[in-house]
């Protein structure tokens, strides 16, 4: 989906700055837009937040906003207009989060999500960081 995204930023001329994508429930969000959700996407490996880079300017949740959105330069209304299109994506800015975009796998299907929350929590609770490879 993260091709889809990356289509859809292409196709209207900007870039997306991923802040935030997979996480651990267990680590905190620094500078949180929004109180995090206790079935988030991001603990699946299923969301991004993100900050958007156009004609040399990056534009931040609180310029993303629904309420801004008629505000913003064309080519951004257009990349939230696909991604509110899009039948398998989700932009937060339609439940108060403008700078995340997921598919609610957490609501589609609920026991999928679990899944993947452990299976991501284990895949990188056991991982070894790529700066220790890299050092030998």
């Amino acid at each position: 989906m993260l091709e889809e995204i990356d289509e859809y930023a292409r196709m209207n001329s900007i870039r997306i700055i991923v802040n935030s994508s997979y996480r651990p429930k267990e680590d905190l969000v620094s500078r949180k837009v929004v109180k995090p959700a206790s079935r988030s996407n991001h603990f699946a490996g299923y969301a991004i937040d993100f900050n958007v880079r156009y004609q040399r300017r990056t534009y931040f949740s609180h310029e993303l906003k629904r309420s801004n959105l008629k505000n913003l330069p064309t080519p951004i209304q257009g990349f939230i207009q696909k991604i509110r299109d899009d039948k398998e994506l989700r932009w937060g800015g339609d439940f108060d989060d403008p700078i995340h975009i997921d598919s609610p796998l957490n609501i589609d299907d609920p026991g999928l999500w679990n899944e993947y929350v452990n299976s991501c929590f284990e895949e990188y609770s056991t991982a070894i960081p790529k700066w220790k490879i890299w050092k030998k």
